[in-house]
């Protein structure tokens, strides 16, 4: 076993453990905030929980291939494959439902929920175009499923980005300081998350030419800012509702 594939291991390890923690931290506080803040808690609780779900099951399937996903659909593996991206996608789901409802004043956001109403559709257009092509036996094309996912992290950035970018500019203080906190936060994980799918673009493209070495690496590396990410937005959100409800 190389020495990359054990930096990878290890990193995705750790990343497992802290979010354990994290989740158990929520699942404290959960019983001592006031029933209204309830939603918002437990919806990073479901963020969290969804993200180290989809990262199990992706790390086991990458393992396994060797980062091929090009794999028979007749291979019960490939059902980790959906499954694990459909955690993914979701995850942030929930928490922006609350956040547009609990945090922004433009009735767009706010009532009609319009973000929330953009990505749903992408999320559902892969899980049932995911559950038809498995139960066919049809190889889920990459090229497509890379769209969708781009597609559902472009409008989650454009919340978590722009929206909070505003938010920021538009208050003072600590309320303006955790804002920009949260778009930093997110900014990491965007990065983060954007390094690793061209990475993974170009191995399955077969137009990857610096060997896989570096790219366990820079999956490794990646994992580690995607938690510290996470960990930042969730902090600086935290904080934010703390302060809406003083």
């Amino acid at each position: 076993m190389s020495t990359a594939i054990i930096f990878l291991d290890v990193c995705r390890i750790l990343t497992f453990i802290g979010s354990g923690i994290i989740i158990v931290f929520l699942v404290i506080h959960l019983k001592s905030v006031e029933k209204v803040a309830r939603p918002f808690i437990i919806s990073l609780i479901v963020l969290f929980l969804f993200e180290i779900s989809g990262a199990i099951l992706n790390w086991v399937f990458n393992r396994i291939t060797e980062f091929n996903t090009n794999v028979d659909p007749l291979d019960p593996i490939y059902f980790l494959y959906g499954l694990g991206y459909t955690f993914v996608i979701t995850s942030f789901v929930y928490l922006i439902f609350n956040l547009e409802k609990g945090l922004f004043q433009n009735p767009l956001i706010k009532k009609r929920h319009f973000i929330t109403i953009i990505e749903v559709p992408f999320i559902l257009f892969y899980i049932i175009g995911f559950i038809i092509l498995y139960s066919l036996k049809i190889p889920l094309p990459f090229n497509l499923f890379f769209l969708i996912v781009v597609g559902v992290i472009g409008i989650q950035s454009l919340f978590f980005v722009v929206g909070f970018l505003y938010l920021g500019i538009q208050s003072t203080g600590l309320y303006r300081r955790n804002a920009l906190l949260v778009v930093l936060g997110y900014s990491i994980r965007l990065g983060a998350n954007v390094g690793s799918a061209v990475t993974s673009y170009f191995i399955n493209q077969e137009s990857w030419t610096g060997g896989m070495e570096p790219a366990y690496t820079s999956f490794a590396i990646a994992a580690l800012f995607i938690f510290i990410g996470m960990t930042i937005t969730s902090y600086g959100l935290l904080n934010l509702y703390r302060l809406k409800k003083t």
